[in-house]
């Protein structure tokens, strides 16, 4: 099998520098090129790594701009707060209730994108 893919390349090799001697003058008038790919997914289309997953979205690709509730939550519990939960969210703010250290706390968040902290009480 591994004699059979030398053959082919060596095939292949010999058919494109006989065209390209051939056709010299050809290649000079039109941009003319010849690219071989072994493996791997050159243009990024097709499967690859993140096939069913979004297509090479991004990771980011599901945020748009607002803060999720779920994502406020989750900011909260990383700030300290424990047994964080939403008690209002509007299209300006979204508000995050808990408790740090013994005490009620609360954690407002804008209503934008990465949810950035407003205030602290």
């Amino acid at each position: 099998m591994f004699t059979q893919i030398i053959k082919t390349t060596a095939l292949i090799a010999m058919v494109a520098v006989g065209t390209a001697g051939v056709s010299a003058t050809q290649a000079s008038a039109a941009n003319v090129g010849i690219e071989f790919q072994i493996g791997g997914f050159g243009n990024g289309h097709g499967h690859g790594p993140r096939w069913g997953h979004g297509h090479n979205r991004g990771p980011n690709w599901g945020n748009r701009g607002f803060c999720r509730p779920q994502r406020a939550v989750r900011k909260a519990s990383n700030m300290g707060v424990r047994h964080p939960r939403v008690i209002r969210a509007n299209n300006q703010r979204v508000v995050v209730k808990g408790w740090k250290r013994g005490n009620p706390t609360r954690v407002i968040f804008a209503n934008r994108q990465h949810c950035p902290v407003i205030a602290r009480r």
